[in-house]
């Protein structure tokens, strides 16, 4: 059994190896601490009006940016695309760590809100990249992620 695991590995493209280990990672990092943010925040001075300002914020960015990061991903490519998400998401973890006041989160708060969406882009990779008799050996792996 694991000899056939170990072989399905080795066919698998390269791209979607990268895919779901990028993710992985990134899925990882994300849910260790979405869960304190917004404690974060009120940590930094929030109050429950504020809270629901960052929120709402958060939230009417995410749908803006949404069309044309869609296009964007369609002119420059599913992969320019994904590697700017990881960058992004390092990005609102300095600014969460650099934080001094709860104001000061809103970019962080605005980028680590899903603004560019991973795993829709780990799916384009995976479907574009496999032939369809390794989809369904596959699909575990993404949804480890």
């Amino acid at each position: 059994m694991l000899t056939r695991f170990l072989g399905m590995i080795k066919e698998i493209d390269s791209r979607v190896k990268a895919a779901i280990a990028g993710t992985g990672i990134h899925s990882w990092g994300q849910r260790l601490t979405v869960q304190y943010n917004q404690l974060y925040a009120m940590d930094l001075g929030a109050n429950a009006l504020e809270l629901g300002l960052l929120n709402s914020i958060t939230a009417a960015v995410s749908s803006v940016v949404s069309i044309p990061l869609g296009w964007a991903t369609e002119r420059y490519s599913v992969k320019r695309v994904m590697l700017l998400g990881f960058i992004l998401a390092a990005l609102a973890s300095i600014l969460f760590a650099s934080a001094g006041h709860w104001w000061m989160l809103i970019p962080a708060f605005v980028i680590s809100s899903k603004l560019i969406r991973i795993m829709p882009l780990t799916d384009i990779i995976f479907i574009s990249s496999t032939e369809s008799r390794q989809r369904a050996s596959v699909i575990p792996l993404l949804n480890a992620r």
